[in-house]
C-alpha cells in the first residue's frame, strides 16, 4: 500500500509499506479521509515530538476491512472515526480518570502509525461508528470538532452573547459554528487572511475583522462595547 512517512524535519516520503494485520484487540481499516491538521505541520518543522519512521496523521475515518482478535462489536463494512489519543490506562492519571495527563499517552500519527495511508491498523477502543448519511469526510473531522466542543464547553458561551473569535482557519470556523448553536447572538471573527473572513461569512458569521488594517474596538468597530466571551483560535 502507499503511504506518506515522515522520517525528520522536512523528510516526507510516500513509499510503499506492506498491509497492516489486525492484531487483538484492533481491526484495519481503508482510509478515505484524513486532515492535515496544525500538528503535522510542527511535526515536519521538528517542533512536536515524534518517533520517526512513522505514518502522519490524525484526524481520519475510513471503512472497516478486517477485525482481529476479541472484536466482536465492529465488523468490515462498518464505518468509523478514530480517536488518535491511546492512553495507557494504568498509570495513576489513567486510573483516577484523568487519561488527557496520561503518563505514557501515544497518538496515531504521531507515535504510531496514523492515517496519511491506504490502510491503517487501529486498536477497537479509539473506534467510534459514524451515523448512517454522515460522508467519510465529514467523519474525518470528528477529532478537531471534538476539540472545539470542548473548547466551547470551557467558554461557557451563553444564549445572547456576543462571542468574538480570534483565527479564522478550520478550528476557529467550527468554533464560531459551535458557539451559534450554544446561543451566541453575534459572532465576530477576526483573521487577516481574506479567504478566512469570507467563509465565515458565507457560514453565518455576522462580522468580520482584518486585524492588520482596523480595530474592532474602536467607535462604530464590529465589536465596539465590548464581548461577552473571546476565543483565541
Amino acid at each position: 500500500m502507499k503511504a506518506a512517512v515522515f522520517y525528520g524535519v522536512g523528510d516526507l516520503r510516500v513509499e510503499d509499506r506492506a498491509e497492516p494485520v489486525a492484531g487483538p484487540g484492533e481491526v484495519v481499516l481503508r482510509v478515505s479521509a484524513c486532515g492535515i491538521c496544525g500538528t503535522d505541520r510542527h511535526i515536519m518543522h521538528g517542533e512536536f515530538h515524534t518517533v520517526p519512521p512513522v505514518v502522519i496523521g490524525h484526524e481520519f475515518a475510513g471503512t472497516v476491512e478486517e477485525v482481529g482478535e476479541g472484536v466482536t462489536d465492529l465488523a468490515p463494512g462498518d464505518r468509523v472515526a478514530i480517536d488518535p489519543n491511546m492512553p495507557c490506562g494504568t498509570c495513576r492519571p489513567c486510573r483516577r480518570g484523568q487519561i488527557h495527563l496520561c503518563e505514557n499517552l501515544r497518538a496515531l500519527g504521531v507515535d504510531v502509525d496514523g492515517g496519511f495511508a491506504e490502510r491503517c491498523a487501529v486498536p477497537r477502543a479509539q473506534c467510534y461508528r459514524l451515523p448512517n448519511g454522515v460522508p467519510l469526510e465529514d467523519g474525518a473531522m470528528t477529532e478537531p470538532l471534538a476539540c472545539c466542543v470542548r473548547g466551547i464547553d470551557r467558554a461557557g458561551v451563553r444564549p445572547g452573547d456576543t462571542v468574538a473569535v480570534i483565527g479564522g482557519g478550520a478550528i476557529g470556523q467550527l468554533l464560531a459554528q459551535l458557539a451559534r448553536i450554544s446561543g451566541a447572538a453575534r459572532l465576530v471573527l477576526s483573521d487577516p487572511v481574506a479567504a478566512r473572513r469570507e467563509m465565515a461569512l458565507s457560514s453565518g458569521v455576522d462580522a468580520v475583522v482584518d486585524p492588520t488594517r482596523e480595530d474592532p474596538l474602536a467607535p462604530g468597530g464590529a465589536l465596539e462595547g465590548g464581548a461577552d466571551v473571546v476565543i483565541e483560535a
